[in-house]
């Protein structure tokens, strides 16, 4: 029976809703207020309690709790698991203190910790919960403009997984039921992520040779073969996974994890980011439109910088995963991936999505930034004078002001012109080439020679390389306008001229190849 599209979206907004319901819920339980100690737990050992890091402040550091020490008993009561002292913990109020049985490498001593308000996460985790959402976001605006599209719908997978593993796999480790099911969910993304990766560069911007077409000649053994590639790419992962497991119980050695899996399935992350960075590097020079191969080298630029620093901090340094360090590291640049993407969709309509962009809303959008900018710059300058000789003078406030007023214009001004340039040159370029050609129209008379002007003019106004004319004369397409290279007489296609009638616009050659 064959594959209906409907039922591949229905599963894919399942995946997507089921993604952002357990990143909400990941997100909303680090800011409820409980009664918390300041321990954040070793996410890598599930099941105990190991101590990872103590909140600066909090009750556990004033207790003399230390990382690499592991909790075994709270309120008199031995620990079962993390979900167990999570109830423990719920019965309590803020400002209570609570007995805790710690165990050390010499030996098991009870300290007193004093509860106060949970507050877990630190700007690296907000920033990458940030990165995550907006992924996220990317994807379901992508998802809703091309449905239809597989590259379309395997970014929506992309960017779900990026979700789950950013907001769910990096955040601090606590006792709550919450914490386990949000680090399972990032887990299992991590897993699937560098396949996905790979997947997704694999028929983007154009699907590489191994991938057949409908109406290839042998093309159910060629798909079956496809199918089957697809198959292995996304079930090694796992598989490593399983069989590091397995060595490790055979030998009884503790096994090493990062985020969850071992070190060989972060090698292969890399691995699989790499082939498909090549793969998105390799059809680069294939692509023969313009605009499309601006968007993929930019697309490109961000997946080489945004994501091996990433890898390569998490793999040489993995307890910054856990800290708010790797905001210095590999996280910071990681911004580069979502944004590449957004970019490329809005300036150079990448995935055939076209956007338009209202200069107004562009516009607004830049002042408010500045405007957050200067409120900044305002409250850092106020703390840095505070109790100074300058912040006492009468005269600082209006010298402040004025000075925040004469250079508040400038830079928007500034700002406007460095939009137009990046999202607007093309517009300036097109209304620039139609005045010249209305003035160069203006003063010819005969009809062919207008229509020779034109069509010379167009590669320029269009930005494609060239362009020509062919009329019908007795049954073929004859060249009426064009550079010489064209042939000059080409055969009449009836259905493909029915076909672009019904269309009612310009399409591109690879739309017409898949029309058959």
């Amino acid at each position: 029976m064959r594959h209906r599209p409907g039922s591949t979206l229905i599963v894919l907004a399942a995946l997507g809703a089921a993604a952002f319901l357990v990143a909400v819920l990941s997100t909303v339980d680090l800011a409820l207020p409980r009664p918390w100690d300041g321990v954040v737990l070793e996410g890598d050992l599930p099941g105990t309690l190991a101590v990872r890091e103590v909140v600066a402040g909090s009750g556990a550091e004033r207790a003399g709790i230390r990382p690499g020490d592991t909790i075994v008993g709270i309120d008199r009561e031995v620990l079962r698991s993390p979900t167990h002292a999570a109830q423990l913990l719920g019965r309590r109020v803020i400002g209570e203190t609570v007995p805790y049985l710690v165990q050390r490498p010499e030996g098991v001593e009870e300290v007193r910790v004093e509860l106060g308000r949970r507050y877990l996460g630190n700007a690296s985790y907000f920033y990458a919960s940030s990165l995550g959402f907006l992924f996220f976001a990317i994807g379901v605006f992508v998802l809703a403009r091309q449905s239809g599209r597989r590259p379309a719908q395997v970014f929506f997978l992309l960017s779900g997984l990026f979700l789950l593993f950013l907001v769910c796999r990096l955040r601090p480790a606590s006792y709550s039921w919450v914490d386990r099911l949000a680090l399972n969910a990032g887990t299992i993304a991590l897993l699937f992520l560098p396949a996905c990766f790979l997947h997704f560069f694999l028929i983007f911007p154009r699907p590489v040779g191994l991938r057949p077409r409908a109406g290839d000649p042998d093309f159910r053994r060629r798909r079956r073969r496809w199918l089957a590639a697809l198959a292995g790419i996304y079930l090694l992962p796992p598989a490593v996974l399983v069989a590091r497991f397995a060595a490790a119980a055979a030998r009884g050695e503790p096994l090493r994890l990062i985020s969850g899996t071992p070190l060989a399935n972060w090698w292969l992350l890399a691995a699989y980011m790499l082939v498909g960075i090549a793969v998105l590097g390799a059809s680069y020079p294939r692509l023969t439109d313009r605009r499309e191969r601006r968007g993929v080298a930019l697309v490109l630029f961000g997946s080489v910088v945004g994501l091996l620093p990433f890898l390569a901090t998490s793999v040489a340094f993995p307890e910054q995963l856990g800290s708010g360090r790797l905001l210095l590291g590999g996280l910071g640049l990681l911004a580069l991936v979502p944004l590449t993407f957004a970019f490329a969709i809005v300036r150079f309509g990448l995935l055939d999505i076209q956007v338009i962009l209202r200069k107004s809303l562009a516009y607004t959008g830049l002042t408010a930034v500045i405007t957050v900018a200067y409120a900044l710059g305002i409250a850092f300058f106020n703390v840095v004078t505070r109790g100074t000789e300058l912040a006492a003078s009468p005269w600082f406030p209006v010298v402040f002001a004025l000075s925040i007023v004469l250079l508040f214009e400038p830079l928007r001004r500034r700002s406007e012109r460095l939009v137009d340039r990046l999202l607007y040159s093309e517009r300036a370029q097109l209304q620039r080439a139609m005045r010249e050609l209305v003035e160069a129209m203006s003063a010819q008379l005969d009809l062919h020679t207008v229509v020779r002007e034109l069509v010379e003019r167009l590669p320029r106004l269009l930005g494609v390389r060239f362009a020509g004319l062919y009329l019908v004369r007795e049954g073929r397409l004859a060249r009426e306008a064009g550079p010489p290279e064209l042939p000059a007489e080409l055969p009449y296609e009836p259905a493909l001229h029915e076909h672009l009638a019904m269309r009612g616009r310009l399409a591109r050659r690879a739309e017409l190849e898949a029309a058959g």
